[in-house]
């Protein structure tokens, strides 16, 4: 019989997520320009190499105002969650801005990977062989990895990485914009989620705590909203373009 992957949620099972939201906690931790600055990297170095992140957009007939972002190496939330059989947990960064979700293995040999969490398939029972190798672009450089099999979601496990990760606090990333961002053939995991009726509504939110701790900075909810953490009502937007969560605005 085919093997089934597993992606689990510290606090919650997917399987949970029929009767309850399924929760993430976010921790605020140290971003890559602090721990590179901590340890006397020199972060002007990495203009050469950075992008600016806004040019990524299309904007398909939009009258647009560019304003120029450069606070690419401030991310501070982490969320934890687990993979394979048994479980082996890792910090991902929670990224609307990207679909492709990867943590390292122990197949990298990077120096990237060095001070990170990897994932081990040797020990894992779900683990199946891998297949299409491709390079991923973020605005702080990049990372090459080796797409594991849908039966894992599209995980990716990367074995090289350019260097400002070395200095990161997060072991991958998780992304949760649409599939037409995605390389390959993966779906974004909330996407894969909803596919597979693990969700009750197809929705996430974020809850950012305004006394942000490195236990408690907020939370990631997937299938809903918890409306104990906010007052008001809620303003929906459309989504110009299902590609990034973008929409329109008027002046």
């Amino acid at each position: 019989t085919k093997k089934t992957g597993v992606i689990r949620m510290v606090q919650h099972t997917f399987a949970n997520s029929l009767f309850t939201l399924c929760r993430i906690t976010l921790k605020r931790g140290k971003s890559i320009g602090e721990n590179m600055k901590e340890k006397g990297a020199p972060v002007g170095s990495l203009k050469k190499h950075c992008v600016d992140p806004t040019l990524k957009y299309q904007l398909d007939g939009y009258g647009v105002v560019y304003e120029s972002l450069s606070n690419n190496l401030n991310s501070f939330y982490f969320g934890e969650i687990s993979i394979g059989t048994p479980p082996q947990n890792f910090q991902v960064l929670m990224d609307t801005g990207s679909s492709n979700f990867w943590v390292p293995s122990t197949y990298c040999k990077s120096m990237a990977c060095d001070n990170h969490k990897k994932f081990d398939p040797s020990v894992s029972s779900t683990y199946e062989k891998p297949g299409q190798t491709y390079t991923l672009f973020y605005g702080i450089g990049d990372v090459t990895c080796t797409m594991q099999s849908s039966s894992l979601n599209g995980v990716a496990f990367w074995y090289e990485a350019f260097f400002p990760f070395y200095f990161a606090s997060f072991d991958g990333i998780l992304g949760m914009a649409y599939r037409s961002l995605a390389t390959g053939e993966s779906y974004p995991v909330t996407q894969q989620m909803v596919r597979q009726g693990q969700l009750s509504e197809p929705i996430f939110s974020f809850y950012f705590s305004r006394q942000p701790t490195i236990q408690y900075g907020g939370e990631v909810i997937f299938g809903g909203i918890d409306d104990r953490l906010f007052t008001g009502e809620i303003s929906w937007a459309p989504v110009t373009h299902e590609k990034y969560w973008q929409i329109g605005m008027e002046k």
